[in-house]
């Protein structure tokens, strides 16, 4: 029931900020507008992630153990969000964007300890992978998941 509650609690947030921000953004001029590259052909309001990121966050931060893996994990995602509003003011290239991913992941990596170390049934029965590996792959597989995420 908790997860549920969670999650409610997590929608409702955001659903209920995404008006307000999107009143803030048109006020601010903070607006994508329309060119070749985009779908839209109306400027859009570019500050919807933070409604998202706060739905997430608060009840986030009433329900789960704070262990040094969820603060890196965390931490990689305030990183991240933090990159998407900068970019939503200034318009970032896409080397800062895929910069501040790799500095997202590594910190996933290397302060919460997380890596693939397995690739459970390919590999023969308890093969751990070494560092040189576990490590390139996570990194590979954070940045591959942040970016299939964005594009969808």
């Amino acid at each position: 029931m908790l997860y549920f509650t969670t999650l409610m609690l997590a929608i409702f947030i955001t659903v209920s900020l995404v008006p307000a921000l999107k009143s803030i953004a048109i006020r601010l001029h903070m607006v994508d507008t329309p060119n070749a590259r985009k779908v839209h052909d109306q400027p859009m309001p570019t500050i919807g992630g933070i409604a998202m990121v706060l739905g997430a966050a608060i009840p986030l931060s009433f329900t789960i153990s704070y262990t040094n893996q969820v603060s890196a994990i965390l931490l990689g995602g305030l990183i991240i969000a933090i990159s998407g509003l900068l970019d939503d003011i200034f318009t970032l290239g896409y080397k800062q964007k895929f910069s501040v991913q790799i500095v997202a992941a590594l910190v996933v990596i290397f302060v919460g300890d997380i890596t693939i170390n397995s690739l459970g049934s390919l590999l023969p029965l308890g093969m751990v992978l070494p560092v040189y590996i576990a490590v390139p792959l996570t990194l590979l597989c954070i940045i591959g998941v942040t970016n299939a995420i964005n594009l969808a």
